[in-house]
């Protein structure tokens, strides 16, 4: 995740992203706590993510109201 050019990877990206949502701001204090500790679990959410969250066998196509709302 690249933000203000600076590049962000595994826990710190998502993490970044994640303080950029409405009403997720909370997160930034997880970056206290060191990467080598973030990072075990930021995998263990990539690898089992489709567990998690899912699977769609189609993209999604967003609407207009919904593209209004996309932070870029």
């Amino acid at each position: 995740m690249i933000h203000n050019g600076i590049a962000h990877y595994k826990s710190d990206g998502a993490l970044t992203v994640l303080s950029l949502l409405p009403g997720f701001g909370w997160v930034r204090v997880l970056r206290v706590l060191p990467g080598w500790l973030r990072d075990p679990v930021y995998n263990l959410i990539a690898r089992n993510r489709y567990r998690i969250f899912g699977r769609s066998d189609v993209c999604m196509v967003p609407d207009a109201a919904f593209r209004a709302r996309v932070i870029e």
